[in-house]
């Protein structure tokens, strides 16, 4: 708001009480106050993709979020496939949001938006970037043309087929409930192969470990037989060679 001091008048009062009265202070303001945000801010929720970048176009994430009324849920950098950078500017949450995108090089300068699951998609594709789509809006929005497609041995990831009258399927991957990107037929074929940590890897059996002969001298045996040998004291064989004939047990 302007404000122009117009003067300060005093009145002087007659009688024994001007002496003791503070002089009164008049401020007239003249002018009209600044446009504010309230009258002549955006309103996100009532504007459709179209209207939206047409009313952005060209302005910074500053312009942005100071003409926009709403409060932002979600502001920070994000990185595409390709290492560009971005500004992601987030208002409201899954079940009704409009997804902003900027430049994230001074001026941050708008480049698209986004007010639906369809249009966030889209959006994610055409420049590579992860915009936060989570699995089951997905699934709510694409639930009469989205059918799931089989992954061997990918923990965590889940692909989708999305099937429309005359148009060739499009193919969906996300990955721990979020949309991580999406393929064409050769990358889903790419991907269907089985890893080959999983089919190429051959056991090998356990090899059977011999058991260790060691020898030991009974009786007789050469001069070098005697002289390095260890002798047999006991068992069996040594118990059979020292018992007299007379005192062995009969054969059955």
């Amino acid at each position: 708001m302007h404000y122009i001091l117009v003067g300060i008048c005093l009145l002087a009062l007659a009688g024994p009480l001007a002496a003791q009265e503070e002089p009164e202070i008049v401020i007239e303001l003249t002018g009209t106050p600044d446009v504010g945000r309230s009258s002549n801010g955006l309103n996100i929720w009532d504007k459709n993709a179209q209207e939206l970048t047409k009313q952005l176009a060209g302005k910074t994430r500053e312009q942005a979020l100071y003409l926009i009324t709403s409060v932002s849920t979600k502001d920070a950098h994000i990185q595409a496939a390709d290492k560009t950078r971005y500004r992601f500017v987030q208002y409201g949450r899954e079940g009704g949001y409009r997804k902003l995108l900027f430049r994230a090089k001074e001026p941050q300068t708008f480049v698209a938006c986004a007010t639906n699951t369809q249009e966030a998609l889209e959006l994610s594709t055409r420049y590579q970037v992860n915009l936060g789509i989570t699995e089951s809006e997905f699934l709510e929005t694409y639930a009469q043309q989205a059918s799931s497609v089989f992954l061997p041995g990918r923990n965590g990831q889940a692909l989708y087929q999305v099937n429309t009258p005359g148009q060739e399927p499009r193919f969906f991957l996300f990955e721990r409930n979020l949309f991580l990107r999406e393929l064409n037929k050769t990358q889903v074929e790419e991907l269907l192969k089985t890893p080959p940590q999983a089919t190429n890897k051959k056991t090998t059996p356990a090899k059977t470990q011999k058991p260790t002969v060691r020898k030991a001298l009974l009786q007789g045996g050469t001069v070098t037989d005697q002289m390095y040998m260890p002798r047999v004291t006991g068992g069996p064989f040594w118990q059979q060679l020292h018992t007299p004939n007379n005192e062995r047990p009969a054969a059955p």
